[in-house]
């Protein structure tokens, strides 16, 4: 009987109707007003605006609800939206009604029976099941079942969904697979630092990617089963002169935007979360960089506390910008596990008190310090496995014996801050477990793996018997490839598996994706904007010699608004300044110090704290400004 119970009925010829994405388009157009009638707008102007992405999503998941109220779609008769978000063209959404409670399981039919991917929806009438896990450049078969309240399946049939070519952005970017055995990472997800975050299934075939620009940051996972995914189109000039981004959504693997955050602070790429706290690695000054940890409010934006790392540590190695390097986050319950690569060290703190619990390092790192007592003693030096830590994974924690096994990747290199021991030909991956009690540490396997020179991690199997070694940047090339998976066996360190890649990542982590969340309407709520930029500075001079000639669009272009963030495309060191000058005020965003760019970079300026005026805007370049031909007015909020 395979899958199946004994008795169903298959449908063998079922239909289907697929929306294009022209039909998405008339449907957001359809309902865009009917969800937000009553919005408010503080600033007018003729600019081209641009809505939030979460009310975009807000919209597009209405628009699938609209649909299921009129009923018109049966498990014979099925709606199928090929990626229904715009950004995950290996997904669909299918719709239809039942008339009875029933749930659906899909299986995407995969290469071999290990590539199958699976999901499963709650009981409903209403019925939205997102099917992730396609092959690129191929009809996918879908197997779907509707199965009844008391575990039966009732109703069964097979779907044809067809993915269109791979995106340009992952073209050869998984290289050559050597197998010795088979994986027990079925699915796993690699976010890449130039090119599209990707999933590779066991045989190396690309199952999931996102169509979004991502760098040195990113997508971060959390743990609610979403992501924070740093916006590269919104940008703000820090003190050096240098372009970080400033905008942040909260997004899940279907593309969908939930809330956004606006920072104007630069996150460092160590993030962890735990309930409705964000714990993220920022700057302490403008000397320094990655020495900071701040608790951000999810719901709100605002940071509820920070800690400075030269409070907790002291100040013995901060010599130079990035002293401490932190790399890495993992919050457990009321405390921080915090990796300092630079460092050599892991330590444990105490986030509400700031105390220290306990320290993994080499001996002659804190030697001589008031954090001494606090480093662990073991069976074996810690110099063996921790040198350079990238990484850290919590693995178990046992709360009635206080003790708790952690994953270690590690460079195993010397760095700035000298050991007894020289660098290592190889980089090295340790499960220990922790006594908080006795403060000791004991090894339960340690295993060699390619050396690596920075974004290292490691995974472990859920069944505890493999550990999946991620070089992000090896220190050597293999024929071209710059980055390699490693799957070894824990038990010996034998080597089962490699996979190469043609380009850096930076994180690495298994694909599990919660389909029945994903199978829910987003709520609709204009309150998906937290935190706040701050506005440009009041401006008392006089403005230079005005020019009688375009600015050019080469220097500058495409400015437009969303909500109250004014953005615009500006080619780096090419622009001083843009003038917001009204009636009775005038400000200035100034980009004079900007470092020199090859690339025109979308920068925001944020007009929500402007007075009440009509502002026209002025592009100072090479010591003249150039008038735009579209004014800005900000005014009480009124309705659209």
């Amino acid at each position: 009987m395979g899958l199946f119970g004994k008795w169903f009925v298959d449908v063998k010829r079922g239909t289907k109707v697929t929306y294009s994405e022209s039909d998405l388009r008339k449907l957001d157009r359809t309902y865009e007003k009917e969800v937000f009638p009553g919005g408010r707008r503080k600033i007018m102007s003729p600019l081209r605006k641009a809505p939030q992405q979460a009310y975009l999503t807000q919209v597009r998941d209405y628009a699938f609800e609209k649909i299921l109220d009129g009923h018109m779609y049966t498990f014979a008769h099925l709606l199928v939206v090929p990626n229904p978000y715009d950004l995950v063209k290996q997904s669909a959404l299918i719709l239809f009604n039942s008339s009875k409670l029933t749930k659906v399981r899909y299986r995407v039919l995969g290469d071999t029976p290990e590539a199958d991917f699976v999901g499963e929806t709650e009981y409903t009438r209403r019925h939205r099941v997102p099917v992730m896990g396609l092959y690129l450049e191929r009809s996918n078969k879908v197997e779907l079942e509707m199965i009844d309240e008391k575990g039966n399946v009732i109703k069964r049939r097979m779907l044809r969904i067809y993915v269109s070519e791979t995106p340009k952005k992952i073209i050869d970017v998984v290289g050559e697979a050597k197998y010795e055995d088979a994986t027990h990472f079925p699915f796993i997800l690699v976010n890449g630092v130039s090119f599209n975050p990707l999933v590779v299934d066991c045989n190396s075939a690309i199952r999931y990617s996102l169509q979004l620009r991502t760098n040195s940051i990113g997508m971060i996972p959390l743990e609610n089963g979403h992501f924070l995914y740093e916006d590269r189109t919104a940008n703000r000039m820090n003190v050096k002169g240098q372009i970080v981004p400033c905008r942040y959504h909260e997004m899940d693997y279907m593309g969908r935007v939930y809330r956004t955050f606006l920072l104007d602070f630069p996150i460092m790429g160590a993030v962890a979360q735990k309930g409705n706290s964000l714990y993220l690695v920022t700057s302490s000054d403008e000397k320094h960089i990655a020495d900071k940890i701040i608790e951000l409010d999810i719901n709100s934006g605002s940071i509820l506390k920070e800690c400075n790392l030269c409070d907790v540590i002291g100040d013995k190695y901060r010599d130079c910008e990035n002293w401490a390097n932190i790399s890495h986050l993992c919050c457990q319950k009321g405390s921080l596990l915090i990796t300092l690569k630079r460092l050599h060290t892991i330590l444990k703190m105490d986030w509400k008190s700031r105390k220290i619990r306990w320290i993994l390092a080499p001996k002659e790192v804190w030697e001589g310090t008031e954090l001494e007592n606090y480093c662990l003693k073991g069976n074996v030096d810690a110099e063996e496995i921790c040198r350079r830590p990238d990484s850290v994974t919590v693995i178990t924690k046992n709360v009635a014996q206080q003790k708790e096994k952690i994953l270690i990747f590690e460079e195993h290199s010397m760095g700035e801050v000298k050991l007894q021991e020289k660098d290592s030909e190889k980089s090295g991956i340790a499960l220990i477990e922790i006594d908080d009690q006795t403060k000791k540490f004991q090894t339960l396997c340690v295993h060699d793996c390619v050396k690596n020179q920075r974004s290292g991690s490691a995974l472990y199997s859920d069944d505890q018997e493999r550990i999946l070694a991620c070089a992000g940047c090896m220190k050597k090339r293999v024929k071209g490839k710059k980055s390699k998976l490693v799957e070894i066996d824990s038990t010996n360190g034998e080597v089962k598996r490699e996979l190469y890649f043609a380009k850096l990542f930076n994180k690495v982590w298994q694909f599990k994706p919660d389909i029945k969340q994903f199978s829910e309407p987003v709520a609709v709520t204009e309150n998906v904007i937290f935190g706040r930029l701050s506005a440009p500075a009041e401006f008392h001079g006089t403005l230079p010699p005005l020019s009688d000639k375009p600015v050019g669009r080469e220097n500058f272009s495409s400015a437009y608004l969303c909500e109250n963030i004014f953005l615009s495309y500006i080619m780096p060191s090419h622009v001083d300044r843009i003038y917001f000058v009204g009636e009775n005020h005038t400000f200035v965003q100034d980009y004079s110090n900007m470092i020199s760019g090859k690339i025109k970079f979308p920068f925001a300026v944020a007009l929500e704290d402007l007075p009440k005026d009509e502002y026209y805007i002025y592009v100072e370049r090479n010591g003249m400004v150039h008038k735009l031909k579209n004014e800005i007015r900000v005014v009480d909020e009124v309705l659209h």
